[in-house]
């Protein structure tokens, strides 16, 4: 990622000043840190765009990024969480998603964060584990065709998904008898 000259300055201290970044916060730290090394370790086809959320945020943040003070839910965000559902299939990008919705993608990634309390990473695997989980419960298909389905790489990203967010593999679910197959799981999307 390329940071522009200005935001460098910005990053470091005042002009005649010991040229050292200005500290950030240890939670913001620790948090971005850990969700960086995930996607390093574990990446799919999400994790460019996640990186790229992540690192916007935190600069975002270090530089001190004023967050929308409004409380009410701005349009721009109920029509992109519907343009995630219909273009599910599609590969999206942070810069494509903001220039669809008029606005920069640093104030999408805030406001979604904030209005959502998850990232828009976050938000999209969890969309993603909710369609696996809705193929299974109404498709006999093969895993892997549901997981491509659903919007994953593989297989066994798709399960270690699922069983992330619901707590058990796409087979247990499959396996379980039937009333409990059809209860909702408990995850929430916003």
């Amino acid at each position: 990622m390329v940071i522009p000259s200005d935001i460098e300055q910005n990053l470091k201290g005042a002009p005649g000043t010991q040229d050292t970044v200005r500290g950030v916060a240890p939670v913001l730290s620790a948090r971005a840190s850990v969700a960086l090394q995930r996607e390093f370790r574990f990446s799919d086809a999400d994790s460019s765009l996640v990186v790229e959320a992540l690192l916007i945020d935190l600069m975002s943040q270090h530089v001190g990024v004023l967050r929308d003070r409004s409380n009410a839910r701005p349009k721009w965000l109920s029509t992109l969480l519907d343009y995630l559902d219909d273009t599910f299939e599609q590969e999206w990008s942070l810069a494509g998603m903001a220039a669809e919705m008029g606005v920069h993608p640093v104030h999408l990634c805030r406001t979604f964060s904030q209005h959502l309390e998850c990232t828009l990473g976050e938000y999209i695997r969890k969309l993603r584990v909710l369609r696996g989980w809705q193929l299974l419960a109404i498709d006999d298909g093969a895993l892997s065709e549901i997981a491509q389905q659903s919007g994953f790489a593989d297989q066994s990203h798709f399960t270690r998904m699922f069983k992330r967010h619901l707590g058990l593999t796409p087979g247990d679910f499959r396996r379980r008898p039937l009333p409990e197959t059809l209860s909702h799981p408990k995850m929430s999307l916003g």
